[in-house]
């Protein structure tokens, strides 16, 4: 607010009289604040203990709550500048806390693009409604029981700034979780080319991606149902396993009706600059006997 100095100057041959100097005193500039900060699952819904991600994409988020100025509310209405919204959603311990760098891991910044702004009536009111958008990634840190790494002591923080037209600022925080997802996609098929009765067939390599935020993926392989052929078929255990390339089929691990843990071959998760793929290399053995024509079988992998 502006202090106004009002000069009223006597000018003639004869000067009779005072200069006369008002100054008509504005309201003093008062901080803005933020209340009733809510994380939701949907637009303008209630407060959630925890997040579940969404595998392989992004989940949004919704902070929501109300802001108020002394000043009134068309100090902290416009969303451009002078005044200006920001909102860092980080877990909590992350190095600088809301202050941190932004990065789908730990530290999520948004600003004016992510806000809408609600109920503010003109000069005599003094409250808005706020709500923002935030896009949280499918590796981002879990803070539940048993997450990798171990950020169970932890949570996450929504802190809410908002800075008025005389740059005052105002803001509140509130906390959830995010938990564990463990998933897994895999390559589409595996072609082991044209082989004999009783062959070996060439290594396959089959890639594994971790689209979640578990830190330390363990695959799991099993096949229930085996080869079925144009006549006859073969058992899963046909389909032999191994986690080193190079390795002769003997010395693989047979595929079983049981989920059976890919030993060594735990995958951590992806960040903003890769994604977390880990190989498998497969042989296949034909039967010698009771198995002709086209082929196929499908092989079950599950993340835990």
């Amino acid at each position: 607010m502006r202090n106004t100095i009002l000069v009223c100057i006597l000018v003639g041959t004869v000067f009779l009289g005072t200069v006369i100097f008002r100054v008509a005193q504005g309201q003093e500039n008062q901080p803005p604040s933020v209340s009733s900060l809510v994380i939701a699952l949907t637009s303008l819904g209630a407060s959630t203990a925890s997040i579940n991600l969404t595998e392989s994409t992004t989940k949004t988020i919704y902070i929501h709550g109300t802001a108020a100025d002394p000043n009134g509310c068309l100090e902290i209405d416009d969303v451009s500048s002078p005044s200006s919204w920001q909102v860092t959603f980080y877990r909590t311990t992350v190095t600088n806390g809301a202050n941190c760098t932004p990065n789908g891991r730990d530290c999520y910044q948004v600003t004016e693009q992510n806000s809408h702004l609600s109920g503010c009536s003109g000069s005599g009111d003094s409250d808005l409604a706020f709500e923002m958008t935030v896009p949280i990634k499918y590796y981002a840190d879990a803070t539940d029981p048993g997450a990798m790494p171990d950020f169970s002591a932890t949570n996450w923080t929504a802190r809410v700034l908002v800075t008025d037209d005389g740059s005052l600022t105002g803001s509140a925080s509130a906390t959830t979780e995010i938990n564990t997802l463990s998933a897994l996609s895999v390559a589409g098929s595996v072609a082991y080319g044209a082989l004999a009765l009783d062959q070996e067939s060439a290594e396959q390599t089959f890639l594994i991606t971790n689209t979640g935020n578990d830190n330390d993926l363990d695959p799991f392989i099993s096949d229930t149902s085996g080869w079925t052929c144009a006549l006859g078929g073969y058992p899963a255990s046909a389909v032999r396993w191994n986690t080193l390339s190079g390795q002769s089929y003997a010395s693989s691990t047979a595929v079983s009706a049981s989920s059976t843990n890919l030993n060594n071959l735990s995958i951590p998760k992806s960040s903003d600059t890769a994604v977390a793929t880990s190989a498998i290399f497969l042989r296949l053995k034909t039967p010698p006997t009771g198995a002709y024509g086209s082929c196929t079988g499908t092989l079950n992998f599950t993340a835990q």
